[in-house]
């Protein structure tokens, strides 16, 4: 099994330098190269701002950054992303290792969000995010980055399992999300996708708040958001998932984001578990109208019907 060495000695000596938009880590300046644009560094509120911090084709078998990976082999695959299951072979641990696919890796503004995805949940030190242990780079290029693997399943494959009756068993769960949500925001970040999906239920009672892809960082300094923020935005296209969004994310209005989606879609989330449906059902066209137009009768006529405490039903 051929050992292959990620970035350079530079890269483990220097790590993610400290200095936004002046200094930056040689994993970011390999990637400017690659994709001919710049890359900043996300820098989350209360960041300390004192010393630095430390089945795809082409992905190999054995990697090292930091540490040396042993890739095991392919676990889910994403717009963005593939997610492998890895071996720390220095620390005897499972890790995860998600790897920017491959026809993507020469699209600044793709490669700019994969990074940012990594450094957000870095940032976000919470037993309700999963831990991320480095950002690297493959020999062909490609950013990935490595974080705890959690055995488990999603909380929507957990509803899904879930009779008619008991759903409110599920409510210290939600209460869970509310709080890694409510951490997220005083670091001002906003996750734009909150979903059963995207929730975490670990085996040993863990409950994470995973997929910060399409997270928007508030107060960022003008002309350092997304490229493709700026287009998103011109294009009025949607970012997220219709069924649980808020009116003004539906319309592609990603000025107006900011913490209100999340609460939004954290009163969606609720709704599913109290009715089994999240506010808006059908296909996604059909999904993007309703909930650009607020269009909730539906889901207020399930939960005026659905068993639950009214203190709970008044939360949605």
């Amino acid at each position: 099994m051929s050992e292959i060495r990620l970035g350079s000695d530079e890269a483990l000596e220097a790590g993610l330098e400290f200095a936004f938009g002046r200094a930056r880590s040689s994993v970011l300046g390999e990637l400017e190269r690659n994709v001919g644009a710049p890359l900043p560094r996300v820098s989350l509120i209360g960041a300390s701002e004192g010393a630095p911090s430390r089945g795809e084709v082409g992905v190999p078998e054995r990697v090292e950054g930091h540490s040396t990976y042993r890739v095991q082999g392919e676990l889910a695959r994403g717009g963005m992303g593939v997610l492998y299951r890895g071996e720390d072979v220095d620390l005897g641990r499972e890790v995860a290792l998600k790897v920017l696919r491959d026809e993507l890796a020469r699209r600044p503004d793709v490669v700019q969000r994969f990074v940012e995805e990594a450094q957000v949940a870095g940032q976000l030190q919470h037993p309700g995010v999963v831990p991320v242990h480095e950002l690297g780079l493959l020999p062909d290029g490609r950013p990935y980055f490595a974080m705890k693997l959690v055995h488990g399943r999603t909380f929507a494959e957990a509803l899904a399992e879930t009779g008619a009756t008991g759903r409110e068993r599920w409510i210290d769960t939600f209460a869970s999300i509310c709080r890694t949500v409510a951490y997220a925001h005083s670091r001002g970040v906003v996750h734009r996708d909150l979903k059963p999906a995207n929730v975490l239920l670990g085996k040993f009672g863990e409950v994470q708040v995973i997929d910060w892809g399409l997270a928007k960082v508030l107060g960022r300094e003008e002309g350092k958001a997304h490229a493709s923020e700026a287009r998103t935005s011109q294009a009025g296209h949607v970012m997220g998932t219709p069924a649980y969004m808020a009116p003004e994310q539906a319309r592609g209005d990603s000025g107006s984001v900011d913490e209100r989606v999340d609460v939004f879609a954290l009163g969606a989330v609720l709704c599913e578990i109290l009715t089994g449906s999240p506010p808006y059902v059908g296909g996604k066209e059909r999904t993007v109208v309703l909930a650009a137009h607020a269009e909730l009768d539906d889901a207020r006529k399930r939960l005026a019907g659905c068993a639950a405490a009214p203190e709970l039903v008044n939360l949605c």
